[in-house]
């Protein structure tokens, strides 16, 4: 009976070791992963740097697929970027906003 007792607590001790030894890896993991969600969302929310020319020349590409691809292809980028984005491309009215911001 003895000998029972003390290899049930033996057992009982070397369980409870095992999940304080798990909660203190599970715990720096947790810390970890918050780290890397606090950086990824300050990086998210920084202003991305724009490159005038790439911008210019994307403005073109957009532009000149718009007028290859016709209502078709407005509809295709409409859907793929955000309202922001569609607002000052200004999808629905292309050759006044065109005209008006000198893109060409």
């Amino acid at each position: 009976m003895r000998k029972t007792s003390i290899a049930l607590a033996f057992a009982v001790i070397m369980l409870l070791v095992y999940l304080i030894v798990d909660n203190i890896y599970a715990k720096r993991e947790v810390e970890a992963v918050a780290f890397e969600l606090e950086n990824l969302i300050r990086f998210t929310q920084e202003p991305a740097e724009v490159y005038e020319p790439a911008s210019d020349t994307a403005r073109q590409f957009i532009w000149s697929y718009l007028g290859y691809e016709g209502v078709q292809g407005k509809n295709g980028i409409a859907e793929r970027v955000t309202k922001k984005v569609a607002d000052q491309l200004a999808l629905s009215d292309k050759f006044k906003r065109k005209a008006a911001c000198g893109w060409t």
